[in-house]
C-alpha cells in the first residue's frame, strides 16, 4: 500500500526535534529542474551541519522506525493525496501495479509538493525492490541534503553516481552537496560534468556560470 501523510514519518520517529516538511513549504531555495526529475539547484550553505555520530544515530533510528512500521493498517487517503492530480495517480498505479518505478514517481510527486518525509519514504521502499537505482538514491540524497544531514546525503548521492555515472541529474545533485561543503572546486567539476552530459540543461549552465564566478 502506498505512504500517505496521516502516518509517522520515518524521520520525524528518528529526530523528533528535525524540521522535516510533513507539509508543502512554500519558501524552496532550490530551484528545480523541469526536465531532469526535480534536480535542485544548489542554495545557500546551511547554518548548521549534522556531526558523523549524528548521521549515524539517524540511520539507525529510520532504519528501526521502518522495521515497526511494517505491520501499520493504511490510513484513508487525507486531502493533498486526494487533491493533487498527479500524485494520485501516482498512487493509484502503486496500488495498481507496486515496482520500484512506481514508488519513485510517488517519491517525485511528494517532494514536489515540498512533503519530504514521504517522499523519503517512497525513495527508500523503491530501494528495497531494486537495490541499484539510482534514481531513488539521488532522489534520497536530495532530502537527506535539505534536511541537513550532509554525510547520509553525500553516501546516498555517490551511490547515485556509482550506478548511473552518465547521470547529470546525479551529477548536479552532488554537486549541490559539495557546496553545502563548502567544497567550491569539488562542486564546480560536478556542475560542469552535469553540463557537458547534458549541454542543454538550464539548471547545469546555471550552476556553473555562478560558480565559476565564485571559485575562480
Amino acid at each position: 500500500m502506498p505512504a500517505v501523510r496521516s502516518r509517522v514519518s520515518i524521520f520525524c520517529v528518528a529526530v523528533a526535534a528535525a524540521a522535516c516538511a510533513t507539509h508543502p513549504t512554500g519558501n524552496n531555495p532550490f530551484v528545480k529542474g523541469r526536465d531532469a526529475g526535480f534536480v535542485d539547484i544548489g542554495g545557500p550553505v546551511a547554518a548548521t551541519a549534522a556531526t558523523k555520530a549524528d548521521d549515524e544515530a539517524v540511520a539507525r533510528a529510520v532504519r528501526e522506525a521502518q522495521a515497526k512500521r511494517a505491520a501499520e493498517p493504511p490510513a484513508s487517503l487525507p486531502v493533498v493525496e486526494g487533491r493533487d492530480l498527479a500524485l494520485k495517480d501516482a498512487l493509484a498505479q502503486l496500488v495498481k501495479t507496486p515496482s520500484a518505478t512506481a514508488h519513485l514517481r510517488v517519491g517525485q510527486e511528494y517532494y514536489r509538493l515540498g512533503i519530504r518525509d514521504l517522499a523519503f519514504d517512497h525513495y527508500s521502499d523503491a530501494l528495497a525492490y531494486d537495490r541499484h537505482n539510482e534514481a531513488a538514491f539521488d532522489g534520497r540524497a536530495r532530502v537527506w541534503r535539505d534536511w541537513g544531514f550532509i554525510a547520509l546525503a553525500l553516501a546516498d548521492a555517490h551511490r547515485a553516481r556509482y550506478f548511473h555515472p552518465a547521470s547529470a541529474t546525479a551529477r548536479n545533485t552532488l554537486g549541490t552537496i559539495l557546496e553545502r561543503q563548502g567544497l567550491c572546486r569539488e562542486a564546480l567539476a560536478e556542475y560542469r560534468e552535469a553540463l557537458r552530459l547534458k549541454p542543454d540543461a538550464a539548471w547545469a549552465q546555471q550552476n556553473v556560470t555562478r560558480l565559476t564566478d565564485t571559485c575562480l
